[in-house]
This record gives structure tokens, C-alpha cells and sequence, in this order.
């Protein structure tokens, strides 16, 4: 009956969860949870809520009582490019980035003080950017998203009273659309607007995560997790609107008729080490050491790069938490992240359909809010 429960609730989360998860950025550790209010220093070892089932799910073994988390989170994205050098005109794009709606669930049931069941669901993972039609890197990249939505369930069992463990695996939902302008008088012959190259696809990709919480005394408290790598496939048939005559041959030599692409995208595999120790009732100090397989992503663009070409490249923070009562926890949290200077410089001679795209993102930023509610029981 223990079993069957926590199938019916998981059952009724995901019914109800809203299937547009979107995150803007790459592989970000802000979500609706409520260690965004602590920059998520200490995520691993945290195990302060039902939200450990994603980020340690050996963490699970300490919450004493059933736990349902979910939150709300608003990303304001700020991306504005500044061209040094372009082969077209155009202007710069404007701000690329804008409002991101994302959120997450998580439930944990137990089965017994010792053995724990979770289920997580959400989006970690994204990619936004809208330039317009207009700018001058048109030939790269107009718009393009990448939405994903996870559901996570996992397992924690504690071994011994310093020692507990966890697993679980990962189910990824990914969206892909794009769209890029394509040249449609490379030779300057005659006055033609630019064609359009779309893509819209989605695949389902599996991977795992693995979690140790070590608390050597009642103060302190480790956590070491693994989250997998993730593959997910594009393959799907492009949509070309207002081509001429001589670039259609181009393209149809490139892609065949079908216009068919085969794009493979994978979300990197990440690490994260994290540490807890109380000083009081009142203070603690805590901290992350994270890595990210950032060089296994690849690219996820489609763009034309020259007639003789032969295929595509497809390759602060601050938190507030008050309890109503003893099973009711609603929080706020806000963090503000630097994304640093990000610079581009792309040859034409290398690019002659495409032209020279030289240029910085001068405000590269991003703002994040989130509601989180803790219901226990």
C-alpha cells in the first residue's frame, strides 16, 4: 500500500506539472527551490527539503516526515551583442535574451525511517535567444530555443548513522527550434530579400544520478553527487520559406529533397562536491566545488555557411523562508548572475555566405526570482 501511494501522488505531480519547462542559459543550478536564496552553496549536503531527491538523493534519508516541494521561477535575461565588425548591416540584435517562466516539483515519501522514494520534475537545462530578423549576424542565428522538461525519480537508503546513499534515473524531454536567414544573391547580381531556414524538433533522452551524504558528526555534513550525460537526437525535416531559384539548388544539394538534418546534442555530465557545518541554532557555513562537461555539448546551430558546403554544423543572492505552522514553509529567493564579457569574432573569408562577425556581449546578465511553497505530512 506504501508503494502504491507513492505511485498515485507521482502520478498525479506529473498530471498536473505544466509541460513547458524552460530555463534560459546552459546547465543552471538556480531553480524554484529554496537554496537559490543561498546561491545554492551547500546543494548536496543541504537535505534542508523535499528538493534534495534532485540535488543528493542519499539527502532524503533526512527528512523525517513526507515532503512535497514545488516553486515558481521568473528568469529575466539580459544578452545585448556590440558589433566591432560586420559584412552586413543590420545593427546589433537589440537584447537577445527576455522573461523565462520556469518551475519544479519534488516529493519525497518514506517507506520506512531508513529507505526513501522521490520523485523530482523540471527543467535544468536550456538555451533562449531572439535577435530579430534584421541584425547582422542574421546569417547565423535569428532565434533559437532549446526547452527541456525532466521527471527524476530517485532512491535513498541510509546505510549506517554517518552514511547514506542514493540513486535515480533521469528522463529528459528536449525541444529544439531555430531559424537563420539565409543569403539569397550571394553574387550581388540582383536585389532579393533573404530566404528563412527553420527547425523544429524534440527527442526524449535517459541518463542517472548517483548521491553520498556523509555527516561525520551532528554539526557537519558532506555530499558528493553525479549527474549522467543525457543524448538527445534532432532529426527532423527543415522548412525553407522564400528561396530563390539559385540558392534551392544549394540547399536541396545539401540536405537532399527531403531536407532532411540530424542534429545530436548532449547535456554535459556534471559533479558537485558540498559541504555543511552548523556553528549554531542561528549560523551555518557551506559551499560548493562544481564541474560541468561543458566541451561534450557541442553546437546546436543550423546555418548555411558557403555554396560549396556539404553539410550543416550541428555539432548575488538573498532568500526568505517563514513557517506557518509545522507542515506549511513558503519562501522567497533572488539571485543575480554575472555571465562575464563573451566574445565573438568569426572570419568571413571562412564564412562567405554568412560574412565577418566581429563583436562582445558588453551586458551579458541574468535575474532570477522564485516563490517556493514546503507542505509536509
Amino acid at each position: 500500500m506504501e508503494v502504491l501511494r507513492f505511485i498515485v501522488l507521482a502520478t498525479m505531480i506529473v498530471a498536473l506539472m505544466p509541460l513547458d519547462g524552460r530555463s534560459a542559459g546552459l546547465w543552471l543550478y538556480e531553480q524554484a527551490t529554496p537554496d537559490m536564496g543561498l546561491a545554492t552553496a551547500g546543494r548536496a549536503a543541504l537535505a534542508q527539503d523535499a528538493s534534495t531527491a534532485s540535488a543528493n538523493p542519499a539527502g532524503m534519508t533526512l527528512l523525517e516526515r513526507d515532503q512535497l516541494e514545488g516553486g515558481l521561477l521568473g528568469i529575466f535575461v539580459t544578452a545585448k551583442f556590440d558589433a566591432d565588425s560586420t559584412t552586413y548591416d543590420g545593427g546589433n540584435g537589440g537584447d537577445a535574451g527576455g522573461f523565462v517562466p520556469a518551475g519544479s516539483f519534488s516529493y519525497v515519501h518514506g517507506l520506512s525511517p531508513d529507505l526513501k522514494l522521490g520523485v523530482t520534475m523540471g527543467s535544468y537545462f536550456g538555451l533562449g535567444m531572439d535577435y530579430g530578423d534584421e541584425w547582422s549576424g542574421r546569417y547565423y542565428i535569428q532565434e533559437g530555443e532549446l526547452l527541456t522538461l525532466g521527471i527524476n525519480p530517485n532512491i535513498g537508503y541510509r546505510v549506517n548513522d554517518w552514511l547514506s546513499i542514493g540513486a535515480g534515473v533521469s528522463i529528459l524531454y528536449g525541444e529544439l527550434n531555430q531559424e537563420v536567414a539565409i543569403i539569397n544573391n550571394p553574387a550581388g547580381i540582383f536585389s532579393s530579400p533573404d530566404a528563412k531556414l527553420k527547425i523544429e524538433s524534440d527527442d526524449i533522452g535517459f541518463g542517472y544520478n548517483l548521491g553520498i551524504l556523509v555527516e561525520p558528526t551532528k554539526m557537519t555534513r558532506f555530499g558528493l553527487t553525479y549527474r549522467s550525460a543525457v543524448d538527445l537526437e534532432f532529426d527532423d525535416a527543415t522548412r525553407v520559406e522564400n528561396l530563390s531559384l539559385i540558392m534551392s539548388g544549394i540547399v536541396n544539394g545539401i540536405l537532399g529533397p527531403d531536407r532532411k538534418v540530424d542534429m545530436e546534442l548532449t547535456v554535459p555530465q556534471t559533479v558537485m562536491f558540498s559541504a555543511v557545518h552548523q556553528l549554531n541554532k542561528q549560523w551555518a557555513i557551506m559551499g560548493n566545488i562544481g564541474w560541468q562537461d561543458q566541451s561534450e555539448f557541442g553546437k546546436t546551430s543550423i546555418s548555411l555557411a558557403s555554396a560549396s558546403s556539404t553539410s550543416f554544423t550541428a555539432d548575488y543572492a538573498a532568500g526568505l523562508q517563514y513557517d506557518f505552522s509545522e507542515d506549511l514553509t513558503i519562501g522567497a529567493a533572488y539571485t543575480f548572475l554575472d555571465a562575464g564579457d563573451a566574445k565573438i569574432q568569426i572570419d568571413g573569408a571562412e564564412n562567405p555566405l554568412r560574412g565577418e562577425l566581429i563583436g562582445d556581449y558588453s551586458s551579458n546578465y541574468v535575474n532570477f526570482f522564485n516563490v517556493n511553497v514546503i507542505y509536509r505530512f
